[in-house]
């Protein structure tokens, strides 16, 4: 399956904004309201599924692609773009022996790249500095921020039937979570704000997400039980082991 869509968004007019009121401060006419809020977007996405006997392979690519509306500092702006890309896979298998006993092992894989594109403020705006001092931005304020989250599992459920409205079900799964590629530029220095020629890179100095992994061992056990036709309880545990912060049991 294939599926896009396009759109222009809400057809609104914003008649001031935050760039109104620093051009009243500094003299400035940067602002670009009125104007039309940011709201285009656009999405593509591919679904793929295959079964041959007991094994199945399923797959999804989603592409986002949209504008901030009026960005994070509630100013006009035309350069802004926020992209996602997400990938899934999963391979599986399932097997029923008797018709009592069901083993339905898989294995999955998670990527989500997120890059965000901001300018918050418009060409010509004039802002403080962390010093007080006002200092204009030429093309605006720009900022490009990146990272990527990787989740790689497996999982395995067993399946009993104990009697004909009764099934317990044992399970294992295993992830490996890894946020990483995280990179930050700007064209501003980040503690001081002051503007520089063009945009630079300050993944390592100022970070705006650490680089992390974390490794979750889990367990459950859970059995549903038909009562009638219409009433039915289930009644399950799960535990959770973080290699970071340690374990966690839920119902």
């Amino acid at each position: 399956m294939a599926h896009y869509r396009q759109t222009t968004g809400f057809d609104g007019i914003v008649e001031s904004d935050y760039q109104t009121a620093l051009d009243k401060t500094f003299g400035t006419s940067a602002s670009q309201a009125p104007g039309r809020v940011q709201d285009g977007r656009q999405q593509f996405t591919l679904n793929l599924k295959m079964v041959y006997k007991d094994f199945y392979v399923e797959g999804m690519y989603l592409n986002k692609d949209k504008e901030p509306f009026v960005g994070p500092q509630f100013a006009l702006t035309d350069e802004s773009d926020i992209e996602n890309n997400y990938v899934f896979g999963e391979a599986g298998y399932k097997k029923t022996f008797e018709e009592k006993f069901t083993i339905k092992p898989r294995l999955y894989y998670d990527q989500f790249d997120d890059d965000f594109f901001i300018e918050s403020l418009p060409d010509g705006t004039t802002i403080p500095n962390t010093s007080g001092n006002p200092v204009t931005f030429p093309d605006g304020v720009l900022g490009n921020g990146r990272v990527s989250e990787k989740v790689v599992g497996t999982e395995i459920p067993f399946d009993y039937q104990l009697l004909d409205n009764n099934l317990l079900t044992l399970g294992f799964e295993y992830r490996l979570v890894n946020q990483t590629n995280v990179r930050f530029s700007s064209n501003f220095i980040p503690n001081t704000l002051d503007p520089l020629p063009q945009i630079q890179d300050f993944s390592d100095e100022f970070p705006f997400l650490k680089e992390a992994t974390r490794r979750i061992w889990s367990l459950y056990v859970q059995d549903a039980w038909d009562i009638t036709d219409t009433v039915n309880l289930t009644l399950g545990i799960r535990h959770d082991q973080y290699s970071d912060f340690g374990g966690a049991t839920s119902p």
